[in-house]
């Protein structure tokens, strides 16, 4: 009886104490770091450029991808590579003075614009059929930290909502159109799009 607590109570120690998944390290480089670069460059903001590959770069990497055709699985491959010297460009719907937002629902992207000229994208995920994300102009108006979608039974982290509720939050871009109206952005760069976005700010949907 007293062997087998002994094994009973180590067993519990080794499930508590003893990691169960070894995690992987971020693969960092100078290569990564140059991609990291070139993203930066060309609007696709990846967070800080240090050359370790991580949630911040694949979010950039898949807007960029979606931005040329290309398959948005966020890996640096041949086609990608070859994109990134010949990059297509995006022009905005509005050249209006001042900043404002796009959402090209047909791309799955966020363009933030400002005087004409678009200074960042970013990959999002809008609603997926039978809850399209409507399109239109509108402009942002409550805003929440954290907020609970009540028919939903979820939070939605950084919420900037600007067409009932309708909001652009936190979430994955890995599955497009997968929302039930709202605009997913990647959680790596949540928090700046919802600083960015005061009060007021214009926001056109675009088809």
């Amino acid at each position: 009886m007293k062997a087998r607590l002994i094994l009973l109570v180590a067993a519990l120690v080794a499930m508590f104490i003893l990691p169960t998944t070894a995690v992987a390290a971020p693969r960092c480089d100078d290569k990564t770091a140059a991609v990291q670069e070139r993203l930066s460059e060309l609007h696709f903001p990846g967070g800080v450029v240090d050359g370790c590959s991580g949630p911040s770069t694949k979010a950039a990497l898949q807007a960029f991808q979606k931005a040329n055709g290309l398959s948005a699985d966020g890996v640096l491959g041949p086609k990608t590579r070859a994109a990134l010297d010949a990059p297509a460009t995006l022009k905005p719907v509005s050249r209006k003075p001042g900043l404002h937002v796009e959402v090209d629902r047909s791309r799955q992207l966020l363009l933030v614009v400002e005087d004409g000229t678009v200074e960042r994208i970013y990959s999002v995920s809008t609603g997926k059929q039978g809850y399209e994300t409507p399109a239109g102009t509108f402009k942002v108006g409550r805003k929440e930290l954290r907020s609970w979608s009540v028919p939903y039974m979820v939070w939605l982290p950084y919420a900037s909502y600007f067409n009932g509720g309708v909001a652009f939050h936190a979430g994955t871009t890995d599955v497009e159109r997968a929302s039930h109206g709202c605009v997913r952005v990647p959680a790596a760069f949540a928090r700046e799009l919802y600083d960015l976005l005061e009060p007021g700010t214009t926001v056109i949907v675009t088809r």
